[in-house]
């Protein structure tokens, strides 16, 4: 469906997979940040598929008869330019639950390093 020129709507559906697929690989990604791992690979995770949320959400895809890879343009309308806006917020929350993790592993361990410190001077 997607190759045959007797189908008329077969440049907008080759477009809308290119759309779809981008959208799948940013969820799948964001999948992966639910495995168990260290802090820095869960926010990396995180950060790319939000990323490709974003692109899939922003980006229009536009295949003409000749060139094997679409033309990108930016979808610059209200609704996909509000739904990139959140998914940066989504990143900046990211990042933010990043920082919070980090500083009670630090303050954990450091609390850990002062409780062994008074053991050791009884």
């Amino acid at each position: 469906m997607f190759r045959s020129l007797e189908n008329p709507s077969w440049w907008y559906n080759r477009a809308w997979m290119s759309s779809e697929t981008l959208e799948l690989v940013g969820i799948l990604i964001l999948d992966v940040s639910l495995i168990d791992m260290e802090e820095i690979l869960i926010l990396i995770a995180e950060v790319v598929g939000f990323l490709l949320l974003c692109c899939a959400a922003g980006l229009h895809f536009e295949y003409d008869v000749v060139a094997l890879l679409p033309d990108i343009s930016l979808r610059l309308d209200v609704a996909h330019s509000s739904e990139c806006i959140g998914l940066g917020m989504l990143i900046v929350v990211a990042c933010c639950q990043y920082r919070i993790k980090v500083a009670m592993h630090e303050s954990h361990l450091h609390h850990s390093a002062g409780h062994q410190t008074n053991l050791e001077s009884v």
